[in-house]
């Protein structure tokens, strides 16, 4: 939709160096941004009836974006049905303008690599992250971290991490600590090598060792040992039964490959089964282990910080056989059992009964984060989990290689280029642009081509008021990204310089984007790697942990230098409980690069309806708007066209803003790129003093820039 508006009035007072004022062409309407009024270089008191731009009515002009943000346009058709769609943007069902704390309470990093690698380095190493913007750490503190005799966590892990929490204290950094069972190593454990006495082929349910001794069975629970193989978790094969006077011993599973006599291989004794279902006996004492784990967790965090809070379990992805026993049986050892994420579940139980434990005995443990939503955050409604339950997690990792969808490959129904020819009903258009690589620093769920839109959760009138039943907590329910993150060789980048920028571009788009659309944390994966080409945050070289307190930008790198500077933009942010709602209406200028082609020659004739009729989709229908109120007067917006791929960006895009409501006719407007640490320009075209808006033009790319506007009266 195209509106064409001539601009009126003239600048008759105060000016800024802040902006340049573009006049109307008077042909066309078009303001030429070249033109420069002459106006004083000051930001005084404006007189009476001056202003630092036309007066006029800011009517928009060129391809206008209509609306803008809309729930019945962008959102409410996928709620209808089980609907996908390439042209809805659910992202776009809402405009809200958060407090900037939000924004800058929520920046955080996975701490995990730095801990382990810090040295005794922890205080300069926390500091460096905390001068970068950091303000929440997530930390795993692995349950195979608690001591055999389930007294205390292993001294290795109470001395690195009271050293990291005394940091986190001194700068103002909220830990967030991951309880986890990863099956690689679940429990506490203790380790062995036996030999293989007797040959044993690929698929047999016994073997015999030539030893032993120190193994054990409890089958109601307690210790257990089992054989450690090649795709197998720890313990993986239980032992079912053990002869000492042969050394035969019974598995759970058959053997997946052969054992020559002679062999040596790894044996485990875990000091807790994987958990069985809910109610039986062995669950009760892997429960009663797991929450001698999480006490110990929460002492030593409340030893060290007057703030804390858990997230319980690291997806389900990988990593979580422990989960049930039926992981280590071939038949499963339990015929049927209630889903473990839902009510009776054996994890539902478990994080119910941890939930009590830490309300009940750590004041200062402040929120409780379920994790096994990181990746099936569907699979239990928000309204079901345990009312102990504060939020949930999501790890929606987006920029990764990407993929393109094919004419083959859509016929043949391959994820994620769905809808296949079968699935064309779950489509509103009924289209799918083969050729489009999805490789997006957002991740995958805020658009509207797969059905788990985390859109939907985080939609305002919905994270207003779903909590889980029975829940008497006062605050709302809370969405945090645990995990997030970039890996540059994943893309092929192994220039360090470029993967470093690459990182930066994905960091500041993502941080700004999720924590202005409702998420509350957001913690990058990971704060270092040894290879620049890795997920790390601050630059590999020099390392982290020998960052001396003293200069920063080294270490920092362009990746943490850009995050830094996005944070120094909203200095001064005091609490808001009552942000005063922007709004924006926009149109594009010149060019109209497209994000995806429509029907010319893209679709297999024979799945299409005939009647179909499926336009380009423009790059305008993607501007990122998304604005923060710092003080009273004073906002910050990150901007940016959000490329669907951070390879192969769209050419920058001049756009007309109409912003308000403004308490001046003379706002003072910069823009500014965070990780070139440039200044913009920007042109304040208009002010109507009866809409109470400033229109403005502007270039945007796909790199986020600030936008500042100051309506100070």
């Amino acid at each position: 939709m195209v509106t064409l508006g001539l601009l009126s009035g003239a600048a008759t007072g105060c000016g800024s160096n802040e902006s340049r004022v573009g006049l109307p062409d008077a042909a066309t309407g078009v303001p030429d941004a070249t033109v420069d009024t002459g106006l004083p270089a000051d930001s005084g008191t404006v007189a009476d009836g001056a202003s630092c731009a036309p007066l006029g009515d800011g009517a928009l002009y060129g391809s206008l974006v209509d609306p803008y943000a809309s729930a019945d346009a962008q959102l409410e058709p996928l709620l209808s049905g089980a609907y996908t769609s390439f042209y809805l943007q659910p992202w776009r069902a809402y405009l809200e303008t958060v407090p900037a704390t939000q924004l800058l309470d929520g920046i955080g990093v996975n701490f995990g690599s730095l801990m382990s690698a810090s040295g005794g380095n922890e205080a300069n190493v926390v500091k460096l992250l905390a001068d970068a913007g950091m303000k929440t750490f997530r930390i795993e503190v692995p349950w195979s971290s608690v001591t055999w005799d389930e007294t205390a966590l292993t001294t290795n892990i109470t001395n690195t991490l009271s050293a990291a929490l005394d940091a986190c204290k001194t700068y103002g950094i909220t830990p967030v600590l991951l309880l986890n069972a990863n099956s690689g190593g679940p429990t506490p454990s203790q380790n062995a090598v036996a030999t293989v006495k007797t040959a044993a082929r690929a698929g047999a349910t016994q073997i015999v060792l030539t030893s032993t001794s120190g193994l054990v069975v409890s089958p109601n629970g307690g210790p257990n040992s089992g054989l450690d193989l090649p795709d197998f978790p720890q313990a993986g094969i239980l032992f079912t039964s053990i002869d000492a006077s042969t050394g035969m011993v019974t598995l759970s599973q058959p053997l997946s490959a052969a054992l020559a006599a002679g062999a040596t291989v790894n044996v485990s004794t875990l000091k807790h089964l994987p958990f069985y279902p809910a109610g039986t006996p062995q669950y009760q004492e892997t429960l009663s282990g797991w929450l001698k784990y999480a006490t110990l967790v929460g002492q030593l965090a409340s030893a060290h910080v007057p703030a804390f809070e858990i997230e319980i379990w690291n997806e389900l992805s990988f990593g979580s056989a422990f989960v049930s026993i039926n992981n280590y049986y071939s038949p499963p050892v339990v015929p049927s059992a209630p889903d473990g994420l839902e009510p009776g579940g054996a994890m539902w139980e478990m994080a119910h009964a941890t939930g009590q434990l830490m309300k009940s005995q750590f004041p200062a443990m402040k929120r409780v984060i379920w994790g096994f939503s990181n990746t099936t955050f569907f699979h239990t409604p928000i309204s079901k989990l345990p009312p102990e339950i504060d939020g949930q997690s999501y790890h929606p990792y987006g920029t990764g290689p990407g993929v393109v969808c094919s004419p083959a490959d859509f016929e043949a129904g391959i994820l994620p280029c769905y809808p296949s020819a079968k699935y064309m009903p779950m489509t509103l258009e009924h289209y799918a642009p083969f050729g489009l690589t999805r490789c997006m620093p957002e991740g995958w769920a805020h658009q509207g081509e797969q059905l788990e839109e985390i859109v939907r959760l985080l939609y305002p009138p919905t994270r207003a008021t779903e909590k889980p039943d029975g829940s008497t907590s006062d605050a709302p329910f809370v969405h945090y990204f645990t995990e997030d993150g970039l890996n540059p060789g994943s893309l092929g980048i192994t220039d360090a310089a470029a993967a470093q920028e690459t990182k930066a571009k994905m960091m500041l788009r993502a941080y700004l984007f999720w924590l202005n659309k409702g998420l509350t944390r957001l913690e990058m994966f990971e704060a270092y790697e040894s290879n620049e080409s890795g997920f790390g945050l601050l630059a590999a070289l020099p390392p982290a942990a020998s960052y001396d307190g003293g200069a920063e930008d080294a270490f920092l790198g362009v990746c943490g230098s850009s995050i830094r500077r996005m944070v120094q933009a909203f200095a001064g942010a005091t609490a808001l409980t009552a942000p005063r709602a922007l709004t924006m209406a926009v149109a594009s200028q010149g060019p109209e690069p497209i994000a995806f082609a429509g029907d010319a020659g893209t679709f297999p004739p024979d799945a299409m309806p005939t009647e179909a009729d499926h336009p380009d989709f423009p790059y305008r229908d993607m501007l990122a708007f998304l604005p923060f109120q710092v003080t009273d007067t004073r906002f910050v917006a990150g901007l940016y066209v959000m490329s669907w791929d951070i390879r192969s960006p769209p050419p920058p895009m001049q756009f007309q803003m109409q912003i308000g409501p403004l308490q001046s006719i003379c706002p003072k407007v910069s823009y500014y790129d965070p990780m070139t640490d440039a200044a913009l320009p920007v042109t304040v075209l208009s002010v109507d003093p009866v809409g109470k808006t400033a229109s403005i033009q502007l270039e945007v790319t796909d790199g986020a820039r600030l936008l500042t506007i100051d309506d100070s009266p």
